[in-house]
């Protein structure tokens, strides 16, 4: 038997009340309702959240592709531009006259103006069908020679107009950018020119953005524009070329050229290209962004189609941004997206609502239990009260019955000329009396120990001395079966309550005679280690099987066995054993 102390708990099921059972269902029901809601929020939130992030990463990705598909268009253009001047970079009649133009007259100038062109004339024809638009020679400080789409306009200075033409005759190295002009806006590729070692001026090819969009389709179906940032061609341009701008269709602050069409866009995107510009500039936003300068493609709907638009700015050599190609392409993935991440959501949606109707209905069927293991403690209750007040109020009259019955048989035994059937008819009564006697004390030690009226107060005692009581108590029934009982307990010292540890030994040293034959033995043996201290009763009985051993404890199962003399027994007083043992924290 373990030393451990132990205090009274009572029941979870004492403390349930009706109120608290149901306020608390209510509290609960609450929680889980507010669970589920914020879960279906968090759903939501992450799905809108997964949906947003990959809308941006594709429409990034349309964005990288159409810069990158641009700066190759660039890079590869340059090659017929570079190709043509190291033509007439060595050619003497363009470099000579040139060197003339420099220190002519105004009437010698336009001379030269005319001989140049109709000497290139055919060159011009050339770069023309290869999509390149402007060819424009320039003196060594930066006045127009000649302009093949405007051969008439000449002689006029571009060195604040056109950083590219500056740069090129001062640092003599070619240069590659986008430039408005004074006529035509553009792609330069410009090019320092030289006669006999000496520097005369430069060259310039340009290709306007039809060239440079026609060759990025061709990576990328898409319809493209082209707009000016109305600020600069007003600035630059001669006042009689600006009929060459009208204002864009989706904002004042750009122009687009008259001459280039409005882009057909019912083949690739399936809307009219009018229609397309009038929903772009009904979304004010839209515009707001597009204004900022930044490369970035935006999603639109248009007749509730969903498009895409690709900004790309365009920046001149310092760096300004000064026009902007734009690239209209569907976005079909948006729809495609928006039903993933619907399902998705819906999915997780209903899956969270299973579950949670699922825990309302095993909430509810948890609460019919409640209420019921509620009114069956209740019930165990009254049935634990009434079995301890009938053996209370039976087990004085049923002690003293079984003392006169065994006073009687005791006093017949010792009379002659008894008749035999009267001293067995005595015997009889007086075991009968007994063990009804051991019943209710069983019975109520049983009902008392569930009802937790049995109080652990635990003390020092010497468990010699009360295994000798104890056998006292059952001396005479061990000796009408002539059984030895025996105390090897030693000194022991055992801390222990008082009540519980009689009630252990008395039980098990009755059982171990009532299935003990005559002539046994029955002995109590003791041993101490650091974790308690270890009670064993040994007897010559007639034992058990495996599985008397595993339901002698469990009352659901009867199994009561009949003693070596037929004695009855209940098995109860081993499961009050039991109980009182695991109260002391042993086994």
């Amino acid at each position: 038997m373990s030393g451990h102390n132990a205090t009274r708990s009572d029941s979870p099921l004492e403390e349930l009340g009706s109120h608290s059972l149901f306020r608390s269902s209510r509290f609960r029901f609450v929680s889980v309702v507010a669970s589920y809601l914020l879960a279906v929020a968090v759903i939501v939130s992450a799905m809108l959240f997964g949906y947003q992030s990959q809308i941006e990463l594709r429409l990034d990705e349309r964005t990288r592709e159409i810069a990158v598909a641009y700066e190759t268009v660039i890079s590869t253009l340059a090659a017929a531009p570079e190709l043509f001047y190291s033509q007439i970079a060595v050619d003497e009649t363009v470099t000579r006259l040139m060197q003339e133009a420099n220190n002519a007259s105004e009437e010698d100038l336009a001379r030269l103006n005319r001989e140049l062109l109709g000497y290139l004339e055919g060159d011009y024809e050339t770069l023309q069908r290869q999509d390149f638009r402007q060819l424009h020679f320039h003196l060594r400080d930066n006045r127009s020679l000649l302009r093949f789409h405007r051969p008439d306009t000449f002689g006029d200075d571009l060195t604040d107009a056109r950083p590219t033409i500056r740069l090129t005759n001062t640092d003599l190295v070619p240069t590659y950018a986008f430039e408005e002009g004074r006529i035509y806006n553009g792609f330069r590729y410009v090019f320092p020119m030289f006669h006999q070692g000496d520097h005369v001026g430069s060259v310039e090819v340009s290709m306007n953005y039809r060239a440079i969009v026609s060759r990025i389709r061709l990576s990328r179906p898409a319809v493209f524009d082209f707009v000016m940032y109305r600020q600069v061609v007003e600035d630059l341009v001669f006042e009689g070329e600006l009929d060459n701008y009208e204002i864009s269709c989706f904002s004042e602050r750009f122009l687009r050229e008259t001459a280039s069409r409005a882009p057909d866009t019912t083949e690739i995107l399936g809307v009219d290209f009018g229609c397309l510009l009038e929903d772009v500039r009904r979304s004010r936003n839209l515009v707001k962004r597009l204004e900022s300068f930044t490369a970035e493609t935006m999603p639109f709907s248009v007749n509730g189609a969903t498009m895409a638009i690709s900004a790309l700015p365009i920046r001149n050599l310092s760096g300004d941004p000064v026009a902007y190609i734009f690239g209209f392409t569907r976005f079909e993935e948006s729809s495609m997206l928006r039903r993933l991440f619907g399902f998705m959501g819906l999915a997780m949606i209903l899956l969270t609502s299973a579950a949670f109707f699922l825990y309302l209905r095993i909430a509810e069927a948890h609460k019919r239990v409640l209420k019921l293991s509620v009114s069956l403690h209740q019930t165990i209750q009254e049935k634990d009260r009434f079995f301890s007040i009938v053996s209370h109020d039976l087990r004085g009259p049923v002690g003293s019955l079984a003392s006169l019955a065994s006073i009687l048989r005791e006093d017949l035994q010792s009379i002659d000329g008894v008749p035999v059937n009267l001293n067995e008819i005595a015997e009889v009564v007086a075991e009968g009396a007994a063990n009804s006697s051991q019943l209710l004390n069983d019975l109520l030690d049983w009902a008392r120990s569930q009802r937790g009226d049995v109080s652990y107060k635990p003390g020092q005692h010497d468990l010699s001395e009360v295994v000798d009581q104890q056998f006292a108590i059952s001396r005479h029934s061990a000796t009408e079966k002539s059984i030895a009982l025996e105390n090897n307990t030693g000194d022991t010292s055992v801390y222990a309550d008082d009540y519980m540890l009689r009630t252990i030994i008395r039980n098990l040293v009755s059982n171990s005679i009532k299935f003990t034959p005559e002539g046994g033995s029955v002995t109590i043996s003791a041993a101490q280690d650091p974790a308690g201290t270890t009670i064993s009763v040994t007897d010559t009985g007639v034992g058990m099987t495996e599985q008397q051993q595993r339901d002698v404890l469990d009352l659901t199962v009867k199994s009561s066995t009949k003693g070596t003399r037929a004695e009855p027994g209940t098995g109860l007083g081993l499961k009050v054993c039991q109980e009182f043992v695991r109260k002391h924290g042993g086994s």
